[in-house]
């Protein structure tokens, strides 16, 4: 299978138990502890997210999925906006 190929993911998850590899050669994602593939349409911001990664602009058919800049993910403390578009908690005055 593709994803032994240089066996990193596999041996990165027998050192730390991580259960979750994405592949960067099909953007595939595999879960070491189900033995299988995963696959949801609550995963498309993250394989959306990987796609920009390797080929710099965004996939085809992807008109409803919005990637947030690392200026936005870090800096603020507040957490990330939820999927409703409210922000994450507010601190009071």
């Amino acid at each position: 299978m593709p994803r032994y190929i240089n066996g990193h993911a596999a041996e990165h998850h027998k050192n730390t138990s991580h259960p979750i590899s994405i592949s960067f050669s099909d953007l595939s994602i595999w879960c070491y502890d189900c033995d299988d593939y995963i696959t949801s349409r609550l995963l498309k911001p993250i394989t959306t997210a990987f796609y920009v990664s390797k080929f710099g602009e965004m996939p085809p058919n992807s008109n409803d999925i919005e990637i947030a800049s690392e200026e936005d993910t870090t800096g603020s403390g507040e957490g990330p906006s939820n999927s409703a578009g409210e922000s994450g908690p507010s601190k009071s005055d």
